[in-house]
């Protein structure tokens, strides 16, 4: 499911708007019509930054130590303004830049750490964005029936026989099938496959240990008295996705 809300979407442009054009304020000559104007709207940005957070929870549905500090900046943003309307310049100064540097700087970089909501779902959007297909055309299907299986690996310690990353099927209808893999990052990969001929899910083998199901792997990889290693098999997925064949023995 993915991250990127409408909720998230109105606090991510807020706080960078808010972030802008707290620069543009700061820099421009004080006390002036237009530093007026800006400076109601980036308070005004900067309150449905913080507000917008209470609607936004960790994977575990709880609140954190941020939150606190939007209800800080929640009840703050209206002591600046009165502190501007009272003529107290210098604690309107002060809060004001205390606001910008803490809570929109230092507390919106560490809401970008890979292991906060904010920081997986921007990771996720740049993956998203890079993501590639791996087709796999699978061919020398000896038999129609069954299903033609596919396991992508990423790791040498998991192929062909630990934990794969993707697995996928396509019905056995003749001496070809396509298995296509989607989403992936840029990066290697290997694919062992198997024409499941019973449709028990598993490489039927015999007593030795041999397979008795027609199999076969990335690059047509083939191993001394067992399969494959990962770096004989692996295929090199880049941005505008790879297309490969693999030949069933």
């Amino acid at each position: 499911m993915s991250h990127f809300t409408p909720v998230v979407a109105v606090h991510v442009a807020a706080a960078l708007l808010a972030l802008a054009l707290g620069a543009l304020v700061f820099l421009r000559r004080k006390g002036t019509a237009t530093h007026g104007w800006m400076g109601r709207a980036w308070a005004g940005l900067m309150l449905v930054t913080a507000i917008s957070t209470f609607w936004i929870t960790g994977d575990d549905g709880k609140y954190s130590w941020i939150h606190g500090l939007s209800v800080f900046v929640t009840l703050a943003i209206p002591l600046a303004v009165f502190y501007a309307i009272r003529g107290n310049i210098a604690r309107h100064r002060g809060l004001m830049t205390g606001l910008y540097v803490g809570a929109l700087i230092v507390a919106g970089g560490f809401s970008l750490s890979p292991d906060r909501l904010l920081g997986k779902t921007l990771l996720g959007l740049v993956s998203h964005a890079e993501a590639a297909d791996l087709r796999v055309d699978i061919q020398g299907v000896p038999a129609a029936g069954g299903r033609v299986l596919a396991a992508l690996f990423d790791r040498a310690e998991d192929f062909p026989k630990g934990k794969a990353i993707a697995a996928n099927f396509a019905d056995a209808a003749g001496p070809t099938a396509s298995i296509l893999f989607t989403d992936l990052a840029p990066g290697e990969y290997a694919v062992a496959a198997y024409h499941d001929e019973n449709g028990n899910g598993r490489l039927d083998a015999n007593l030795m240990g041999q397979p008795i199901e027609a199999y076969g792997f990335s690059r047509d990889a083939a191993g001394m008295m067992g399969p494959p290693r990962f770096a004989d098999a692996a295929v090199k997925v880049e941005a505008a996705g790879l297309a490969i064949k693999i030949n069933l023995r």
